[in-house]
Protein backbone atom coordinates (compact mmCIF):
# COMPACT_ATOMS: atom_id res chain seq x y z
CA UNK A 1 0.00 0.00 0.00
CA UNK A 2 1.61 3.23 -1.15
CA UNK A 3 1.67 6.47 0.85
CA UNK A 4 1.61 10.04 -0.39
CA UNK A 5 2.66 12.94 1.85
CA UNK A 6 1.14 16.28 0.88
CA UNK A 7 3.27 19.15 2.15
CA UNK A 8 1.00 22.16 2.65
CA UNK A 9 3.32 25.13 2.28
CA UNK A 10 3.12 28.89 1.97
CA UNK A 11 6.56 29.99 3.15
CA UNK A 12 10.20 28.93 3.65
CA UNK A 13 11.28 27.50 0.29
CA UNK A 14 14.45 25.95 1.67
CA UNK A 15 12.58 24.30 4.52
CA UNK A 16 10.02 22.79 2.15
CA UNK A 17 12.69 21.29 -0.10
CA UNK A 18 14.58 19.96 2.94
CA UNK A 19 11.37 18.31 4.17
CA UNK A 20 10.75 16.65 0.81
CA UNK A 21 14.26 15.19 0.82
CA UNK A 22 13.89 13.94 4.40
CA UNK A 23 10.56 12.25 3.69
CA UNK A 24 11.91 10.51 0.58
CA UNK A 25 15.02 9.46 2.48
CA UNK A 26 12.94 7.93 5.27
CA UNK A 27 10.37 6.33 2.96
CA UNK A 28 11.89 5.89 -0.52
CA UNK A 29 8.73 4.33 -1.95
CA UNK A 30 6.45 7.17 -0.84
CA UNK A 31 5.22 10.00 -3.04
CA UNK A 32 5.60 13.60 -1.87
CA UNK A 33 3.37 16.33 -3.29
CA UNK A 34 4.23 19.95 -2.50
CA UNK A 35 0.99 21.90 -2.45
CA UNK A 36 1.23 25.69 -2.62
CA UNK A 37 -0.66 28.58 -4.19
CA UNK A 38 2.27 30.81 -5.09
CA UNK A 39 4.25 29.84 -8.22
CA UNK A 40 7.08 32.06 -6.97
CA UNK A 41 7.47 30.16 -3.68
CA UNK A 42 9.23 27.18 -5.22
CA UNK A 43 9.64 25.93 -8.78
CA UNK A 44 8.57 22.59 -10.17
CA UNK A 45 12.18 21.94 -11.18
CA UNK A 46 13.36 22.40 -7.56
CA UNK A 47 10.59 20.21 -6.17
CA UNK A 48 11.26 17.44 -8.67
CA UNK A 49 15.01 17.61 -8.02
CA UNK A 50 14.25 17.05 -4.30
CA UNK A 51 12.13 14.01 -5.19
CA UNK A 52 8.67 15.57 -5.03
CA UNK A 53 5.74 16.52 -7.26
CA UNK A 54 4.88 20.19 -7.61
CA UNK A 55 1.20 21.16 -7.32
CA UNK A 56 0.10 24.78 -7.62
CA UNK A 57 -3.42 24.74 -6.17
CA UNK A 58 -6.25 26.96 -7.43
CA UNK A 59 -7.53 27.31 -3.84
CA UNK A 60 -6.40 30.59 -2.28
CA UNK A 61 -6.00 29.63 1.37
CA UNK A 62 -6.30 32.24 4.13
CA UNK A 63 -5.57 31.38 7.72
CA UNK A 64 -8.70 30.98 9.87
CA UNK A 65 -11.47 30.75 7.28
CA UNK A 66 -13.17 28.05 5.24
CA UNK A 67 -10.56 28.21 2.49
CA UNK A 68 -8.33 26.02 4.69
CA UNK A 69 -10.99 23.29 4.66
CA UNK A 70 -11.28 23.69 0.88
CA UNK A 71 -7.49 23.43 0.67
CA UNK A 72 -7.54 20.11 2.54
CA UNK A 73 -10.25 18.58 0.34
CA UNK A 74 -8.44 19.78 -2.77
CA UNK A 75 -5.15 18.34 -1.47
CA UNK A 76 -6.65 14.88 -0.93
CA UNK A 77 -8.23 14.94 -4.39
CA UNK A 78 -5.05 16.13 -6.09
CA UNK A 79 -2.84 13.59 -4.30
CA UNK A 80 -5.05 10.73 -5.43
CA UNK A 81 -5.21 12.01 -9.00
CA UNK A 82 -1.46 12.69 -9.22
CA UNK A 83 -0.15 9.55 -7.53
CA UNK A 84 -2.89 6.97 -7.05
CA UNK A 85 -1.57 6.40 -3.52
CA UNK A 86 -3.65 4.30 -1.15
CA UNK A 87 -2.99 6.56 1.85
CA UNK A 88 -2.65 10.36 1.81
CA UNK A 89 -0.99 12.18 4.72
CA UNK A 90 -1.31 15.94 5.18
CA UNK A 91 1.73 17.56 6.78
CA UNK A 92 2.77 21.16 7.28
CA UNK A 93 5.70 22.66 5.43
CA UNK A 94 7.10 23.38 8.90
CA UNK A 95 6.95 19.73 10.04
CA UNK A 96 10.01 17.49 10.28
CA UNK A 97 10.24 13.67 10.57
CA UNK A 98 11.09 12.29 14.02
CA UNK A 99 10.31 8.64 13.24
CA UNK A 100 11.29 6.16 10.55
CA UNK A 101 8.42 6.85 8.16
CA UNK A 102 8.46 3.48 6.42
CA UNK A 103 8.06 1.82 9.84
CA UNK A 104 5.29 4.24 10.83
CA UNK A 105 3.49 3.49 7.55
CA UNK A 106 3.59 -0.21 8.40
CA UNK A 107 2.08 0.59 11.80
CA UNK A 108 -0.78 2.49 10.13
CA UNK A 109 -1.39 -0.43 7.76
CA UNK A 110 -1.51 -2.84 10.70
CA UNK A 111 -4.42 -0.89 12.23
CA UNK A 112 -6.62 -1.85 9.29
CA UNK A 113 -8.30 1.57 9.24
CA UNK A 114 -9.64 3.80 6.50
CA UNK A 115 -8.37 6.97 8.16
CA UNK A 116 -6.32 8.24 11.08
CA UNK A 117 -7.72 11.33 12.80
CA UNK A 118 -6.22 13.34 15.64
CA UNK A 119 -9.29 14.26 17.74
CA UNK A 120 -8.91 17.48 19.69
CA UNK A 121 -9.99 17.10 23.30
CA UNK A 122 -11.30 20.67 23.33
CA UNK A 123 -14.74 20.47 21.67
CA UNK A 124 -16.20 23.98 22.08
CA UNK A 125 -19.79 24.76 21.24
CA UNK A 126 -18.81 27.68 19.02
CA UNK A 127 -20.09 25.68 16.05
CA UNK A 128 -23.55 26.48 17.43
CA UNK A 129 -22.88 30.13 16.62
CA UNK A 130 -22.77 31.76 13.22
CA UNK A 131 -19.34 33.28 12.70
CA UNK A 132 -18.23 35.95 10.30
CA UNK A 133 -14.88 37.57 9.56
CA UNK A 134 -14.28 41.28 9.05
CA UNK A 135 -11.05 42.84 7.87
CA UNK A 136 -10.76 46.43 9.15
CA UNK A 137 -9.64 49.24 6.82
CA UNK A 138 -5.91 49.67 6.37
CA UNK A 139 -5.71 52.76 8.55
CA UNK A 140 -7.07 50.77 11.50
CA UNK A 141 -4.71 47.86 10.88
CA UNK A 142 -1.70 50.12 11.26
CA UNK A 143 -2.18 50.28 15.02
CA UNK A 144 -2.96 46.83 16.38
CA UNK A 145 -3.01 47.99 20.02
CA UNK A 146 -5.74 50.53 19.25
CA UNK A 147 -7.65 47.87 17.34
CA UNK A 148 -7.45 45.42 20.22
CA UNK A 149 -8.71 48.01 22.71
CA UNK A 150 -11.58 48.98 20.43
CA UNK A 151 -12.65 45.39 19.97
CA UNK A 152 -12.38 44.79 23.71
CA UNK A 153 -14.82 47.61 24.34
CA UNK A 154 -17.29 46.22 21.80
CA UNK A 155 -16.93 42.78 23.39
CA UNK A 156 -18.21 44.08 26.75
CA UNK A 157 -21.61 44.53 25.12
CA UNK A 158 -21.69 40.97 23.80
CA UNK A 159 -19.80 38.74 26.23
CA UNK A 160 -19.12 35.32 24.78
CA UNK A 161 -20.38 36.41 21.36
CA UNK A 162 -17.44 38.29 20.00
CA UNK A 163 -14.02 36.93 19.21
CA UNK A 164 -11.05 38.74 17.75
CA UNK A 165 -7.76 37.59 16.33
CA UNK A 166 -5.15 40.12 15.30
CA UNK A 167 -2.32 38.72 13.21
CA UNK A 168 0.74 40.87 12.50
CA UNK A 169 0.13 42.63 9.22
CA UNK A 170 -3.31 41.10 8.78
CA UNK A 171 -5.67 41.80 11.67
CA UNK A 172 -9.12 40.31 11.22
CA UNK A 173 -12.09 40.10 13.57
CA UNK A 174 -14.18 37.00 14.16
CA UNK A 175 -17.78 37.80 15.16
CA UNK A 176 -19.99 35.09 16.61
CA UNK A 177 -23.77 35.42 16.97
CA UNK A 178 -26.11 32.96 18.65
CA UNK A 179 -28.32 31.53 15.98
CA UNK A 180 -30.59 28.45 15.86
CA UNK A 181 -28.63 26.04 13.69
CA UNK A 182 -29.14 22.41 12.85
CA UNK A 183 -25.98 20.77 11.59
CA UNK A 184 -26.24 18.45 8.57
CA UNK A 185 -23.96 16.03 10.47
CA UNK A 186 -22.79 15.83 14.08
CA UNK A 187 -19.79 18.17 14.30
CA UNK A 188 -16.57 16.69 15.67
CA UNK A 189 -13.30 18.55 15.95
CA UNK A 190 -9.91 17.14 14.94
CA UNK A 191 -6.59 18.48 13.72
CA UNK A 192 -6.22 19.28 10.03
CA UNK A 193 -3.25 16.91 9.83
CA UNK A 194 -4.86 13.55 9.08
CA UNK A 195 -4.24 10.32 7.17
CA UNK A 196 -6.89 9.22 4.70
CA UNK A 197 -7.04 5.91 2.84
CA UNK A 198 -8.80 5.41 -0.48
CA UNK A 199 -12.21 4.68 1.02
CA UNK A 200 -11.97 7.73 3.27
CA UNK A 201 -10.98 10.00 0.37
CA UNK A 202 -13.94 8.70 -1.63
CA UNK A 203 -16.25 9.26 1.35
CA UNK A 204 -14.95 12.80 1.85
CA UNK A 205 -15.39 13.77 -1.79
CA UNK A 206 -18.96 12.38 -1.82
CA UNK A 207 -19.88 14.25 1.36
CA UNK A 208 -18.26 17.52 0.24
CA UNK A 209 -21.54 19.03 -1.00
CA UNK A 210 -22.71 22.65 -1.32
CA UNK A 211 -24.99 22.10 1.69
CA UNK A 212 -22.08 20.96 3.84
CA UNK A 213 -19.90 23.84 2.71
CA UNK A 214 -22.60 26.42 3.42
CA UNK A 215 -23.08 25.22 6.98
CA UNK A 216 -19.41 24.80 7.91
CA UNK A 217 -18.39 28.05 6.23
CA UNK A 218 -19.73 29.97 9.24
CA UNK A 219 -18.11 27.71 11.86
CA UNK A 220 -15.07 29.12 13.59
CA UNK A 221 -11.80 27.37 12.58
CA UNK A 222 -13.67 25.26 9.99
CA UNK A 223 -10.49 23.41 9.00
CA UNK A 224 -10.65 21.68 12.41
CA UNK A 225 -14.28 20.64 11.94
CA UNK A 226 -14.96 19.96 8.28
CA UNK A 227 -13.05 16.86 7.20
CA UNK A 228 -13.33 15.13 10.58
CA UNK A 229 -17.09 15.74 10.82
CA UNK A 230 -17.78 14.40 7.33
CA UNK A 231 -15.69 11.28 7.89
CA UNK A 232 -17.00 10.57 11.40
CA UNK A 233 -20.55 10.66 10.01
CA UNK A 234 -19.91 7.75 7.63
CA UNK A 235 -20.93 4.47 9.33
CA UNK A 236 -19.06 2.52 6.66
CA UNK A 237 -15.66 3.82 7.73
CA UNK A 238 -13.24 2.43 10.28
CA UNK A 239 -11.28 5.33 11.80
CA UNK A 240 -8.17 5.11 13.91
CA UNK A 241 -7.42 7.81 16.46
CA UNK A 242 -3.89 9.09 16.24
CA UNK A 243 -1.64 12.02 15.44
CA UNK A 244 0.74 12.79 12.61
CA UNK A 245 2.42 15.71 14.39
CA UNK A 246 3.89 16.24 17.88
CA UNK A 247 3.74 19.84 19.01
CA UNK A 248 3.48 22.10 22.04
CA UNK A 249 1.45 25.28 22.37
CA UNK A 250 2.23 28.02 24.84
CA UNK A 251 -0.88 28.98 26.86
CA UNK A 252 -3.13 31.17 24.75
CA UNK A 253 -0.97 30.92 21.63
CA UNK A 254 -2.62 30.02 18.29
CA UNK A 255 0.67 28.62 16.95
CA UNK A 256 2.96 25.80 18.14
CA UNK A 257 6.28 26.65 19.77
CA UNK A 258 9.39 26.71 17.57
CA UNK A 259 11.40 23.51 17.77
CA UNK A 260 14.54 23.49 19.92
CA UNK A 261 16.64 20.53 21.12
CA UNK A 262 14.99 20.90 24.54
CA UNK A 263 11.48 20.91 23.06
CA UNK A 264 12.27 17.84 20.94
CA UNK A 265 13.39 16.03 24.08
CA UNK A 266 10.06 16.91 25.69
CA UNK A 267 8.05 15.80 22.64
CA UNK A 268 10.02 12.55 22.58
CA UNK A 269 8.69 11.74 26.06
CA UNK A 270 5.09 12.68 25.23
CA UNK A 271 4.34 11.68 21.64
CA UNK A 272 4.78 8.80 19.19
CA UNK A 273 3.79 10.84 16.12
CA UNK A 274 5.97 10.64 12.97
CA UNK A 275 6.52 14.41 12.62
CA UNK A 276 7.27 17.33 14.95
CA UNK A 277 6.41 20.99 14.48
CA UNK A 278 7.30 23.86 14.19
CA UNK A 279 10.59 24.24 12.33
CA UNK A 280 11.75 27.89 12.25
CA UNK A 281 12.90 29.36 8.93
CA UNK A 282 16.37 29.93 10.42
CA UNK A 283 16.53 26.53 12.09
CA UNK A 284 19.65 25.63 14.04
CA UNK A 285 21.52 22.61 12.66
CA UNK A 286 21.42 21.04 16.12
CA UNK A 287 17.63 20.89 15.94
CA UNK A 288 17.78 18.92 12.70
CA UNK A 289 20.50 16.66 14.09
CA UNK A 290 18.40 15.82 17.16
CA UNK A 291 15.38 15.15 14.94
CA UNK A 292 17.44 12.84 12.74
CA UNK A 293 18.55 10.85 15.80
CA UNK A 294 14.91 10.50 16.85
CA UNK A 295 13.99 9.37 13.33
CA UNK A 296 16.54 6.54 13.51
CA UNK A 297 14.74 4.82 16.41
CA UNK A 298 12.96 1.51 16.11
CA UNK A 299 9.24 1.34 16.82
CA UNK A 300 9.92 -0.31 20.17
CA UNK A 301 12.29 2.50 21.10
CA UNK A 302 9.71 5.13 20.11
CA UNK A 303 7.12 3.69 22.47
CA UNK A 304 9.66 3.06 25.22
CA UNK A 305 10.73 6.71 25.06
CA UNK A 306 7.17 8.04 25.40
CA UNK A 307 7.02 7.69 29.18
CA UNK A 308 5.05 10.88 29.90
CA UNK A 309 2.04 10.30 27.69
CA UNK A 310 -1.16 11.48 29.32
CA UNK A 311 -4.66 9.98 28.96
CA UNK A 312 -6.64 11.64 26.19
CA UNK A 313 -10.20 12.68 27.02
CA UNK A 314 -12.04 11.95 23.81
CA UNK A 315 -15.21 13.90 24.35
CA UNK A 316 -16.65 13.29 20.85
CA UNK A 317 -16.32 9.51 20.63
CA UNK A 318 -20.07 9.11 21.16
CA UNK A 319 -20.86 11.49 18.31
CA UNK A 320 -19.27 9.36 15.56
CA UNK A 321 -21.25 7.02 13.34
CA UNK A 322 -17.99 5.55 12.04
CA UNK A 323 -16.27 2.71 13.88
CA UNK A 324 -13.40 4.08 16.01
CA UNK A 325 -10.40 1.96 16.92
CA UNK A 326 -7.20 2.37 18.90
CA UNK A 327 -3.77 0.80 18.35
CA UNK A 328 -5.08 -2.59 19.44
CA UNK A 329 -8.00 -2.56 17.02
CA UNK A 330 -10.72 -1.50 19.45
CA UNK A 331 -11.88 1.52 21.39
CA UNK A 332 -13.26 1.26 24.87
CA UNK A 333 -13.35 3.49 27.90
CA UNK A 334 -9.82 4.20 29.03
CA UNK A 335 -8.25 2.88 25.82
CA UNK A 336 -5.18 4.68 24.52
CA UNK A 337 -5.67 5.99 20.96
CA UNK A 338 -2.95 5.36 18.41
CA UNK A 339 -0.25 7.95 18.13
CA UNK A 340 -1.66 10.43 20.67
CA UNK A 341 -0.39 11.07 24.17
CA UNK A 342 -1.97 8.11 25.97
Amino acid sequence: MSFCYVVLSHTDRDGVLRLVRRIRGSSPDAHVVVRHGDPDLVSAVEVEAAGGIDYVSPVEARWGDFSLAEMAVDAYRAARDLTGAEFVVLVSGQDFPVRDLADWEEEVRSLGVDALLDPLTDQPDDHRMRWGIWTPPGRMRRDEDVLRRAVGRVGTFAPGRLSVLVRPGEPRMWFGVRWPRRAPVRPVKAALWAVLGERAVDSLLRADTPEMRRWFRSVRTPDEWYVSSLLAADPGLRIGLGATTARRFAPGSPNPDWLTPELLADLRRRWVAPFARKVPPTVDRQVLAVADVMASRTRAEVYADAVDREPAKLTWVGRAAATLVDRDGRLEEGAHPAGRPA
